[in-house]
Formats: structure tokens, sequence, C-alpha cells
């Protein structure tokens, strides 16, 4: 059995209970993830974790160049992302 310390979760409107050794912390956010789904919030032993969606916006530096550098927010492009935070 591993060390650590037990977590219980309510995810996606279930229990879930399990031990985490600190050696495994990425594989434990993995699992959270996956757990969380396309949820953007659950709680873990009274601490609220969140899997946001990120706008980001970045330059397309080769098209920008390449034309007419005068005007950025034009030839800007959109990604989105997901932050995680645990607070």
């Amino acid at each position: 059995m591993l060390g650590g310390k037990l977590f219980h979760c309510h995810l996606a409107s279930k229990w879930y209970t399990f031990r985490v050794s600190f050696t495994l912390i990425p594989y434990f956010i993995f699992i959270i993830k996956v757990m969380l789904g396309e949820n953007e919030t659950g709680i873990i032993n009274d601490i609220t974790v969140s899997w946001k969606n990120v706008t980001t916006e970045r330059l397309d530096t080769k098209r920008f160049k390449a034309e007419v550098p005068e005007i950025y927010s034009y030839y800007a492009t959109s990604s989105i992302s997901r932050r995680f935070t645990i607070k």
C-alpha cells in the first residue's frame, strides 16, 4: 500500500477515495483531470480544484512579417486551452 495522504473527492456527482504519495503528484493531477472530464470545478477535502478554458491570442508572425505590420489585431490568432488550479 502506498504511503501519503488520503483524499476524498466529489467530482461529477460522485465520491471517490484514494491515497496519494507525493512522488505521484503528476499522475494524481492526471487522474483529477480525467475525473473532472468536461466539468470545470471539483472539491477534494474542502479544496476547490478547477480546470477552466482559457482563450489566448497569439500573433501569427509569418503572416505579420509578410504583410502589413501596422495592423496587429487583424492578424492575431486565438487558441483555447484549460488552466488547472488548486486553491
